[in-house]
């Protein structure tokens, strides 16, 4: 058994903005901008059209607020950053790019695995996507004296239970290195 994924390095930009959240700011300002016009339009002589023109940005403005809105809720977190090497664990190696590294030879070996792509963080007072992009999986040991530490990506809730058995399996070979972080 062996788990097969990507190295994930994030990007020091900030993540982009998803289109159904500037769809999202697009409808709130429309909908600010309709509801001003109609209203100034009643102080400023009550012109009938501009007032129905006021009524229908309004109205569509608020059509668009609510459609970006609920869009969110089904969108993955863009990615912001690169998928790079190939990282395997399994059992009794792990292998980062063309590095391998045996099970035996490492020491400190943490692995937080909660994260894949999809995963759905109810996100209730935020405009913007609600499904995790899965790139919050790390793993990290020490390997002769020098530190490794990589993020990774998880494709789906089934990789994720794949790479809880060979955790598993890891932990008990070597129960005394091996800590598995799920939060």
């Amino acid at each position: 058994m062996e788990f097969i994924s990507q190295i994930y390095y994030p990007s020091k930009k900030d993540s982009p903005i998803i289109r159904e959240e500037k769809i999202f700011w697009l409808g709130g300002g429309i909908a600010v901008l309709g509801i001003l016009i109609s209203i100034l339009s009643d102080k400023f002589g009550g012109i009938y059209w501009i007032e129905i023109l006021g009524t229908v940005m309004g109205i569509i403005g608020l059509i668009l607020f609510l459609y970006g809105s609920f869009a969110c809720m089904s969108k993955n977190e863009p990615l912001n950053g690169e998928l790079t090497e190939q990282i395997k664990i399994s059992p009794t190696k792990i292998y980062i790019g063309q590095n391998e590294y045996p099970i035996f030879d490492i020491t400190n070996l943490k692995i937080y695995a909660n994260d894949f792509k999809g995963k759905m963080y109810p996100h209730y007072n935020y405009i913007g996507p609600w499904c995790s992009n899965g790139v919050k999986s790390n793993i990290s040991f020490e390997f002769n004296g020098n530190l490794i530490k990589e993020h990774f990506f998880v494709a789906d809730k089934s990789k994720m239970t794949e790479l809880n058995k060979i955790q598993s399996e890891i932990k008990n070979t070597v129960a005394n290195t091996v800590s598995y972080e799920k939060h």
